[in-house]
């Protein structure tokens, strides 16, 4: 993880790309407990109890199954989807 404080992005503005380590892999609505289960122990690892999941239907279909792990073993975990794609999906 990378901690994105005004010294971190400073002049990101001017490069191309992305520095947030996108990707087109991740979860899927088959992922097993213990991927999904490995998301939470990780996000736990940096207090995280916020997430912000960025992206097309394939993101946010990964989002849900984070979603209803959460719900199942009662996470205190906010799950916020935010619409982003380029081939308007």
């Amino acid at each position: 993880f990378t901690k994105l404080d005004p010294k971190a992005v400073c002049g990101i503005n001017l490069q191309g790309g992305t520095i947030l380590w996108s990707s087109r892999g991740g979860l899927s609505p088959n992922s097993s407990e213990a991927e999904v289960e490995e998301v939470f122990q990780k996000l736990d690892t940096i207090g995280c109890n916020m997430l912000f999941i960025i992206g097309g239907d394939g993101t946010h279909r990964g989002a849900y199954r984070l979603y209803q792990h959460a719900k199942k073993s009662h996470r205190k975990m906010c799950i916020a989807g935010v619409p982003k794609t380029i081939d308007n999906d």
